[in-house]
């Protein structure tokens, strides 16, 4: 009952324009940030009571850095590597301490990280420190050409070809446009692409386009900033960044339609290009909201379907928020494909505002209401990857938590005002395809 009240009053609010949470300072981890004299910066987060350490590499370059005459997914590759260079070395020591090692590619940036108990915590400092100057690359791109090709699936993160056809739509000359689907038949360990690959390491993986987060269950800071200047503070600086073409005017949406006689079920894609971080937040963190009200496992949309179990087969989606854009997706499975104009019909009403909206105070009620030490809860791990992405974009740690308050104050009038204006049926890009039904 208290809990349905407060989001009676949360929608009163946010009717009338304001948020619920106005004034109200969010509790935020305890932080220590410093710069080593190559400009790398550091990010020390005490997480007390843990027993596991995290250490992460973000370099702040990504899709957005690579060059349009070059091989397209070098940033993707270059994660992929980065990770084999330390695997390839230390396997055994990896496996011996209980380490895992992680890496991911984004628009604006890469990351590596290390994850293990935090008595390992100075060797996870080591292997992350080594060889940064001069990687050997030679190997470990033929090592990674054999790996990904004799994968069944894709790996985790790629786009699908829909999603690629949408970038090329959306971004044209603009970087974001670029994907990863050139760089697997090129994984072949030719000079050529050792040689790209080297060039754009050595251009964009600097300490001045670097940060370094480690958190865990450590108290002392200061001995821990002494181990960070001895492992790091050698690694050369020299970034050289590039010029970004600007991002191109929003453009109209595009329709397609195929047939798929080997199958009977009806697929859609549906793609909206919504404003970027450094563009406009508080746009970029309606979207963020929006995505999971209007098209998560309880929104309204996802009931409709579920009704008839003979309908929907399934239904997915997700959002990139990214420096200069953001994309919303929405990936829809039907059993047959004669429920497909009712399924857009339906969808073009929700995204109208012709639907009530009756669930919106209840789901944004638990997210402002959500324990604000929710940051010290999560593994360390995590959270350095929760705040790597945000952090890419100015190089700044509190970006994060900017974006997180920007969301608790949003009001239900901005929400709207991003879904009439930009989340239109004729504002995205849409993909049919139609089976043949007996």
């Amino acid at each position: 009952m208290r809990f349905r009240r407060l989001a009676e009053v949360f929608l009163f609010c946010t009717m009338a324009g304001f948020s619920l949470l106005n004034g109200q300072a969010l509790e935020l981890p305890l932080i220590f940030e410093n710069r080593l004299d190559n400009g790398l910066k550091t990010v020390l987060i005490p997480m007390q009571g843990r027993e596991d350490a995290a250490v992460t590499l973000l370099i702040r370059c990504g899709i957005r850095d690579e060059i349009e005459d070059r091989q397209a997914g070098l940033s993707k590759l270059l994660s992929l590597l980065m990770a084999e260079r330390i695997r390839s070395r230390y396997d055994s020591l990896l496996t011996a301490q209980g380490l895992r090692l992680y890496s991911h590619s984004g628009w604006d940036h890469i990351e590596i990280s290390l994850y293990g108990p935090i008595l390992q915590l100075e060797g996870m400092l080591r292997l992350m420190s080594s060889d940064l100057d001069q990687p050997e690359f030679e190997q470990q791109v033929r090592r990674t050409a054999l790996n990904r090709h004799s994968a069944e699936q894709p790996a985790e993160g790629e786009e699908s070809m829909e999603l690629r056809a949408a970038l090329r739509h959306f971004f044209s000359e603009h970087p974001y446009s670029r994907g990863t689907e050139d760089i697997l038949p090129a994984l072949s360990g030719s000079a050529d692409l050792q040689k790209e690959i080297r060039e754009f390491y050595e251009r964009s993986s600097r300490p001045d386009n670097a940060m370094l987060f480690v958190s865990g269950g450590f108290n002392r800071t200061g001995d821990l900033s002494m181990m960070l200047s001895e492992y790091f503070g050698s690694w050369k600086s020299g970034y050289k960044p590039r010029v970004i073409p600007d991002m191109p005017e929003h453009k109209k949406g595009f329709r397609s339609t195929e047939t798929q006689s080997e199958k009977a079920s009806g697929h859609i894609v549906l793609v909206w290009k919504l404003p970027g971080l450094q563009q406009d937040m508080r746009a970029a963190a309606s979207a963020y909201l929006l995505d999971r009200y209007l098209f998560s496992r309880d929104s309204e949309l996802n009931a409709y379907l579920v009704r008839d179990a003979a309908v929907l087969k399934s239904m997915k989606h997700r959002i990139h928020i990214g420096r200069d854009a953001s994309l919303m997706v929405l990936e829809i499975e039907l059993n047959r494909s004669r429920d497909i104009d009712f399924t857009l019909e339906y969808i073009g009403r929700v995204l109208s505002g012709d639907r009530r909206t009756t669930g919106f105070a209840s789901l944004h009620a638990r997210r402002i209401y959500e324990n604000s030490d929710q940051y010290l809860n999560r593994s360390p791990l995590h959270l350095n990857r929760l705040l790597g992405p945000f952090s890419a974009v100015n190089g700044d740690v509190k970006d994060y938590f900017l974006f997180r308050k920007t969301l608790e104050s949003l009001t239900l009038n901005e929400l709207q005002q991003l879904q009439k204006s930009r989340l239109k049926m004729d504002a995205a890009w849409l993909m049919i395809r139609e089976g043949q039904e007996k």
